[in-house]
């Protein structure tokens, strides 16, 4: 046979591979899905009262979050090179972190925002790298402005009684790009 006719096997020993693998965790992922779907519909006649068939059975576990069982239990089978390899290669279709994940990651920077303000570190950290956000890039200021905000930051160091030790940074960030 053509290697254009073996494709569409070569996925279905695949999945049922991972069916083989995963079928508890793949099991409890479809019950909490809406309409509830029954892995067992999937060797009824007519893919039975939900209708599962190996496509359908794919497509749901490919959109599946990636905090859920089935995606834990796989991300747990790979290796520390596996999870890397993986994490550079960017996501086909939907994105790869939930809401949960861009929320923490938005703690992180602010936190780094934080420890700047309180002179932690010398420079305003670069924001936590999110999948499918292309790096910002810095704008000029006008170095009047930049004048007046260093002559600001004098005033307030000043008048409470500290010394500015390192050149700050003033430039203004530009918000990301979505990609």
């Amino acid at each position: 046979m053509g290697e254009d006719l073996r494709a569409p096997f070569g996925a279905a020993v695949q999945l049922a591979g991972q069916l083989r693998r995963f079928c508890r965790q793949i099991e409890g992922d479809l019950d909490r899905l809406p309409g509830g779907y029954d892995l067992r519909d999937l060797f009824r006649p007519g893919g039975g009262r939900s209708r599962l068939t190996w496509r359908k059975l794919s497509v749901l576990l490919d959109a599946l979050p990636g905090d859920g069982l089935y995606k834990t239990a796989v991300l747990n089978t790979l290796s520390d090179d596996e999870l890397a390899e993986m994490a550079a290669k960017p996501r086909e279709g939907h994105g790869s972190w939930n809401h949960l994940e861009l929320l923490v990651a938005e703690l992180i920077d602010r936190v780094g925002l934080v420890a700047y303000g309180l002179r932690v570190w010398e420079k305003p950290p670069e924001p936590y790298r999110r999948p499918g956000v292309v790096a910002h890039r810095r704008r000029k200021v006008d170095p009047v402005a930049r004048a007046r905000l260093r002559a600001i930051a004098e005033e307030h160091a000043r008048l409470h009684g500290y010394e500015i030790e390192t050149p700050m940074d003033f430039t203004p960030e530009v918000p990301p790009e979505p990609a």
